[in-house]
């Protein structure tokens, strides 16, 4: 096996003819004279073992690698040649990890770099591949373990010209999946290659609309990367885009969530995307743009498109009470006077705009909100029904709390230091200085404890 792995064929031929050296025998890692050879590029040598002495050429070491799958690890074009056109090497076999010899060929590297070969300097990693598949019958969408073919491990691993080759030239299945439900488009549109997204989509109608086992889509894919340019390009291609993911979450959800506003507007303006949508906790576009304090974005959802204001999500919150967790005065200020968004709406904890912002106490927004609650606040007291469904206060005395709007004039804010603030009011023709909210619900205080005239 020394002499095999040297090269030295005068060895060789003295072990076996002198002296009967077995040809099949195995060293420690399984492996064969003949499979050193192979390895090493040693053809003279391969001709004597197998031509003459009749060597195992599909035998495989502990690794479950044979001859021809170490040749084409190493670009010996001409030992591949050799075992598989003259000798029979099986060229579909596979080693543990399912792994063909087209595959190991794959592997010798980025076809961008043109290496090559030891043995014929002008033949590259695509001449082997030529000859595996196009003489030899290799299996060009044989998968391994892992569910990888050729194509989409050279996607996987950026080879885009080598993506190309294998799709124009060797025909290559562009839709088959890996383990996961990927398919050579979506690793490409992860790599960013719009050219080669081009190629797959309009030369060999690769499937626009397969979906990952998560449920993410090619469009999904570019929307979350920003990649304007393939969004365009999918999006003329029929692409669904009211498609969800596992999370409930559209390629439209995935833009906004990551602020790309040029694919915002393209999924909505060209593509008609619903602006509405809710994922899998409810959230909205809007509510995610909210989330991201990107106020261009809200003006272009509700201002453009009229996203809906209203909607809850599944703990019933609005995009107003989002605005007001965040203390966005600017976005607060535009859902109430450009999205007539309602102030009154109460979330599973019972709790109104008004009261999220007095629990937080940030007064300049609980300013703004006071006139939209003025002028919606209905006689049936709905701040008392929120303090009463949200505490242990009958509701009768909750009601007491609050003066029906429609007797109060609210003059001016006076900043008195509590949380709530106060208002200079007129009630019955009285001055009066009214608290917005009461700062102890407990205490069951009436409203003469409450004004000071």
């Amino acid at each position: 096996m020394e002499a095999a792995a040297t090269g030295h064929m005068s060895i060789v031929q003295f072990l076996v003819d002198e002296h009967g050296a077995d040809v099949n025998a195995k060293d420690n890692d399984g492996s064969t004279a003949f499979f050193i050879a192979a390895d090493r590029g040693h053809i003279g040598i391969l001709r004597f073992l197998v031509g003459e002495h009749g060597a195992n050429v599909n035998t495989k070491n502990n690794n479950w690698l044979t001859g021809l799958f170490k040749a084409a690890a190493n670009g010996h074009m001409d030992i591949v040649r050799f075992l598989a056109d003259k000798i029979g090497a099986d060229v579909n076999v596979k080693d543990q990890l399912g792994e063909t010899v087209l595959m190991k060929a794959v592997d010798k590297g980025d076809l961008d770099i043109e290496q090559v070969l030891v043995h014929e300097q002008t033949k590259s990693i695509k001449d082997m591949i030529r000859i595996l598949v196009d003489k030899l019958g290799a299996d060009i969408n044989a998968k391994d373990n892992s569910g990888f073919t050729v194509l989409l491990k050279a996607a996987t691993e950026g080879h885009m010209d080598f993506v190309r080759f294998l799709v124009d030239e060797l025909g290559a299945d562009v839709n088959i999946r890996d383990q996961l439900g990927e398919t050579v488009l979506m690793k490409v549109v992860d790599n960013g290659d719009l050219d080669i997204v081009r190629v797959l989509v309009h030369k060999h109608d690769a499937d626009v609309n397969a979906r990952l086992n998560n449920g993410s889509t090619a469009l999904m894919i570019a929307a979350k990367k920003g990649d304007t340019g393939i969004v365009r390009l999918l999006g003329k291609r029929g692409i669904d885009t009211s498609a969800k993911d596992d999370a409930g979450m559209t390629a439209l959800a995935w833009a906004t969530a990551r602020g790309h506003t040029d694919i915002i507007r393209f999924l909505v303006d060209e593509l008609g995307a619903d602006v509405d949508a809710q994922d899998n906790l409810g959230k909205t576009a809007l509510m995610k743009a909210v989330d991201q304090g990107r106020i261009d974005i809200i003006r272009f959802l509700v201002g453009k498109h009229a996203a809906d204001v209203n909607t809850q999500d599944n703990d019933g919150s609005t995009a107003l009470m989002m605005a007001i967790v965040k203390e966005r005065r600017d976005i607060t200020l535009f859902l109430v006077e450009n999205g007539k968004a309602d102030v009154n709406i109460h979330n599973k904890s019972g709790h109104t705009a008004m009261i999220i912002a007095v629990d937080r106490g940030y007064q300049d927004i609980q300013r703004l909100l006071t006139p939209f609650v003025a002028a919606t606040q209905s006689k049936t007291y709905r701040a008392a029904t929120a303090i009463a469904t949200a505490s242990d206060v009958p509701m009768d005395i909750a009601s007491s709390w609050f003066i029906s709007p429609s007797e109060v004039e609210l003059i001016d804010f006076v900043d008195s230091g509590n949380v709530g603030g106060e208002f200079r009011a007129r009630w019955l023709d009285a001055d009066a200085a009214l608290k917005l909210f009461l700062p102890d619900t407990t205490s069951h205080a009436t409203f003469e404890d409450e004004v000071h005239l």
